[in-house]
């Protein structure tokens, strides 16, 4: 079965929980690869917005349903090898303004 190609993508891919708010990793990257975040409180209420950069060879894979996890100023994800191992990455999250 050959299916046409799709006319709409999600623009929600992923969601994590950081302290108290909510992020919604988006569809939206810039020109650097970086992937939009939206920041919301519990109440569904929209608080800021910023774009995170990932690993330029996993860009692609962090906006599905790769298992993220965030916990202070870490990303901490599980990735499988080409083996087909998997292990967990931690990653520091720095803020450029900072």
């Amino acid at each position: 079965v050959i299916l046409p190609p799709q006319k709409y993508m999600n623009d929600i891919h992923n969601l994590l929980v950081s302290k108290d708010r909510l992020w919604v990793v988006t569809s939206t990257r810039d020109k650097e690869k970086r992937i939009l975040i939206d920041v919301y409180n519990f109440k569904g209420r929209y608080i800021d917005n910023f774009y995170l950069k990932f690993p330029e060879n996993l860009v692609r894979r962090y906006q599905g349903d790769t298992a993220m996890y965030v916990l202070g100023d870490y990303l901490y994800t599980l990735e499988k090898d080409v083996k087909g191992f998997y292990s967990i990455k931690k990653y520091k999250i720095e803020d450029p303004s900072s």
